[in-house]
């Protein structure tokens, strides 16, 4: 074991970046000025810079000012970041089509926005997910989703619709491992006809669910970016 020589990090100097904030990017970094600076800290802010989508090119450059200080210039390229999807499909269950619109970036503040809708032969779905990063400057992720449904079985003189919405709170447990708990609520509208059996008719009426979930997550990845080995 050898030691080395210890660095630290004198100033962060960003350019490149003419649409996104530069908080944005120093999130992303695993280092702020006065910290220690490694070359494994210099890896990991790149491939953070890079998974993040929103960069086409991501460099961090360093200078040496003396045995102990580092100046640090992060060089980034920035590229579009909105998607437009579009899909048709045809099955034993009916036909449908749909489309999607997504945005990484949305007004400079890497703010995710997802929303799709999908329009089928007896129903129509929608939802849209926005997910906040760093919120409030509390280094967690804040995720709203809101969503609805409306189904309509006309042979079967059933039809309903379901409006709901959920929160929840992505932070980090360990280095490795990420958790993320929330909360949910949404109301079932359902009406039937003469035609309805009569398990339909006496559902009938309006419902509100509550729930709760989680998810955890393991990350054992080498790099996010162009991933060569672990798992997810």
């Amino acid at each position: 074991i050898e030691k080395t020589a210890r660095n630290f990090v004198n100033n962060i100097d960003v350019k490149g970046n003419s649409i996104t904030e530069e908080e944005v990017i120093r999130r992303e970094l695993t280092f702020s000025e006065g910290d220690a600076f490694s070359n494994f800290k210099l890896d990991k802010s790149e491939d953070n810079l890079k998974a993040s989508g929103i960069f086409k090119k991501a460099k961090i450059n360093t200078k040496y000012l003396n045995n102990e200080s580092v100046d640090i210039e992060v060089d980034v390229e920035e590229q579009p970041t909105g998607a437009l999807s579009a899909g048709i499909g045809v099955g034993s269950s009916g036909s449908s089509i749909s489309t999607g619109i997504s945005e990484k970036n949305l007004f400079g503040k890497g703010i995710k926005v997802n929303s799709n809708i999908t329009a089928g032969t007896e129903s129509i779905k929608g939802n849209v997910s926005t997910e906040f990063p760093d919120f409030k400057n509390t280094d967690n992720h804040f995720i709203y989703d809101i969503y609805v449904t409306a189904t309509d079985f006309e042979n079967a003189g059933y039809e309903s619709t379901v409006v709901g919405n959920s929160v929840s709170i992505r932070y980090d447990l360990f280095e490795d491992i990420t958790f993320k708990p929330g909360i949910g609520i949404d109301r079932d509208s359902i009406d039937t006809s003469s035609a309805a059996s009569n398990l339909y008719r006496s559902r009938e009426g309006d419902y509100l669910t509550f729930q709760t979930f989680y998810n955890l997550e393991t990350d054992k990845r080498d790099k996010r970016f162009q991933t060569t080995k672990g798992y997810k």
